[in-house]
């Protein structure tokens, strides 16, 4: 799991801070980090972390019960968007002050080292040997670039 977070966090901060940055940048004012910017990360962090973890069982979910399954999520995405406007409402003290301009550099840079990142994990990927032909093999998936294709149960139904 950590191969494949490891990307994804890198590019959501890397995306965080060009939105932070090009926010601020273009009125030309400095871009202040609060405890509610912070607070935010570390929801979509922690979001992140669990679909990754429980991908199998929302995909299987959302197989066996669609509407079930889409109204779960849909309450634990306005719980989660209720939390972040929250944060962002009531922790509002600055904690660090910096130019727009660095951060939306910075913000660029640190998302395109995700990228490569995953780029060259995906590159990996493909470079290994021939699956296995054996029909009770279990497969996973190893990176959420690899569900936009075709999904491979764990194990039988």
């Amino acid at each position: 799991m950590r191969q494949t977070l490891a990307p994804i966090a890198i590019q959501m901060a890397g995306m965080t801070l060009v939105d932070w940055g090009l926010e601020d940048w273009l009125p030309r004012r400095p871009l202040d980090i609060t405890a509610g910017h912070l607070v935010n990360v570390l929801i979509m962090f922690l979001g992140t972390v669990l679909v990754l973890r429980f991908v199998d069982p929302l995909m299987r979910g959302a197989i066996h019960t669609p509407m079930r399954t889409s109204a779960a999520l849909i309450l634990v995405f306005m719980a989660n968007t209720a939390a972040c406007v929250a944060a962002l409402m009531f922790l509002d003290e600055v904690i660090w002050r910096v130019p727009a301009g660095w951060a939306l550099t910075i913000g660029t840079a640190v998302l395109a080292a995700g990228w490569g990142g995953h780029s060259r994990g995906a590159l990996r990927a493909t470079s290994s040997p021939r699956p296995s032909t054996n029909p009770t093999h279990r497969t996973a998936v190893t990176s959420l670039a690899d569900c936009r294709i075709c999904w491979c149960p764990l194990s039988a139904p």
